[in-house]
């Protein structure tokens, strides 16, 4: 390290020490802080920054989950600081939207204003190639909110669209999901919720006929064969993380690659691969 650390840091390989990139240095920095990375508070930014159909449609969701939910019957200002998309500074008296409530729920232009390299992208490929064809794609065009909320939505409903659910009951009612369903649902989630925002890939979920895959920007914080022992978690944007668990969308640490190697075995016949790039 020299003075000036952004100009003298060296990451160790295994053939030598490479001087880093100056978007790699303040990913590494950024890694290091104990606040997590959606907690920042945006100055300047406020209620008329978020999506207000999203924002309804987030609360119509927790009041149908929880009906006796003390949350429900607060304002709307109120909300937003229980489910920490709105959070105070105690030490310098600042107020406003946190990152996660921005890109949770907010409106595609305040949220490129924040995160320039933000791009969310949803992609059909009728082929089992890696060719990057597609015949049905989400992304960040400006033909919808562009949130995150709004995204895994969208992308989870087209790509459980076909899946086939089984006649299984649950006592007397007819379970509507599979372990396939729950393994799809957690991996769109957990691409979310890990993903580094600074960033400059986009989060990509891509649907073939033989597999689906999940790319997100970032490296793994835990080993990768911690991450498929399960039992230890270590996100990077646990406020997002939160706010998908008081929908009902949480991802459990012990849950998500077994999950995924259930929907490899069961329903598109290879188990799961994972790869940092």
């Amino acid at each position: 390290m020299g003075e000036n650390p952004l100009r003298r840091t060296y990451e160790r390989r295994n053939e030598g020490d490479f001087l880093l990139p100056e978007d790699r240095f303040r990913q590494l920095r950024g890694e290091q802080s104990e606040t997590p990375r959606d907690a920042t508070i945006l100055p300047r930014y406020d209620i008329d920054d978020l999506d207000l159909e999203s924002v309804a449609a987030y609360r119509q969701i927790f009041a149908s989950r929880a009906p006796t939910h003390p949350f429900i019957a607060q304002a709307l200002p109120e909300f937003l600081r229980s489910v920490q998309a709105w959070k105070k500074d105690r030490e310098t008296g600042a107020e406003g939207l946190t990152i996660a409530g921005l890109l949770m729920l907010g409106k595609l232009n305040s949220i490129l204003d924040a995160v320039p390299n933000y791009i969310v992208d949803y992609q059909v490929r009728p082929e089992a190639r890696t060719e990057a064809r597609w015949v049905d794609r989400i992304t960040t065009d400006g033909s919808w909110s562009g949130n995150l909320f709004d995204f895994y939505r969208k992308v989870l409903a087209k790509l459980t669209a076909d899946l086939k659910i089984p006649f299984v009951l649950d006592g007397m009612v007819r379970k509507g999901v599979t372990p396939v369903h729950e393994a799809v649902q957690e991996a769109l989630v957990n691409a979310l919720v890990h993903s580094d925002f600074s960033g400059r890939v986009s989060i990509l979920v891509a649907k073939r006929p033989d597999m689906y895959g999940f790319r997100n920007p970032g490296l793994m914080r835990v080993p990768i064969e911690q991450a498929i022992r399960g039992g230890d978690s270590d996100c990077r944007n646990r406020l997002i993380q939160k706010m998908f668990q008081l929908v009902g969308q949480a991802i459990r640490p012990d849950r998500v690659f077994r999950a995924s190697s259930v929907s490899g075995r069961n329903n598109r016949g290879a188990p799961p691969s994972f790869r940092k790039t």
